[in-house]
């Protein structure tokens, strides 16, 4: 639903620091990119104080003033998109809270614990470097064709090749048209 404009409850993540830089660079090219590391098992491991059996009821799951802490899980179903990003879940049973404040508040107490430890954190990719940066996880084969196994896959990976060629040809020519 967040890829139609609602807000969600549901993120996917990547074990793959690739897969997340291809998902960072992949689009708003005059954007600066953020790739988040998390430490999942911080954050599963302050949510199941609250909750010791695992089990969430429904009244938590829509009510909005629910602990704010995300959970942590893995897809029994593995589809092939979900394979090929290596593809991993984090739901919130507060879901008017963004993910990233939410991530802080799960690691919060283990962090402060620990000062040292890398529970939660975000690299920022500046907006000039994410081309560069795409050509790179292409001869990886870090691409969208690889990412998004079917049609779909193959129809990105075709546009984003043709916006990586023409940003390079509008930049030979504003160069050679102030020489």
């Amino acid at each position: 639903m967040q890829h139609h404009g609602a807000p969600t409850r549901l993120l996917d993540w990547t074990s793959s620091p690739y897969v997340a830089a291809y998902f960072a660079c992949e689009s708003s090219d005059d954007k600066t990119g953020a790739i988040f590391v998390a430490y999942p098992a911080a954050a599963n491991a302050e949510l199941k104080k609250l909750f010791p059996t695992g089990v969430f009821s429904d009244d938590q799951w829509l009510n909005p003033s629910s602990p704010s802490l995300l959970y942590f899980f893995d897809q029994k179903k593995r589809t092939a998109r979900l394979v090929a990003q290596q593809g991993h879940f984090s739901a919130s049973l507060n879901i008017l809270r963004k993910h990233d404040e939410l991530m802080a508040d799960a690691v919060r107490p283990l962090a402060s614990a620990n000062p040292q430890g890398l529970f939660l954190r975000r690299w920022l990719i500046p907006a000039k470097l994410k081309p560069d940066l795409l050509k790179h996880l292409m001869v990886m084969n870090v691409t969208a064709n690889a990412l998004f196994p079917g049609i779909d896959g193959l129809g990105r990976s075709v546009c984003e090749t043709v916006r990586l060629m023409t940003r390079k040809m509008t930049l030979k020519k504003l160069k050679s048209d102030s020489v």
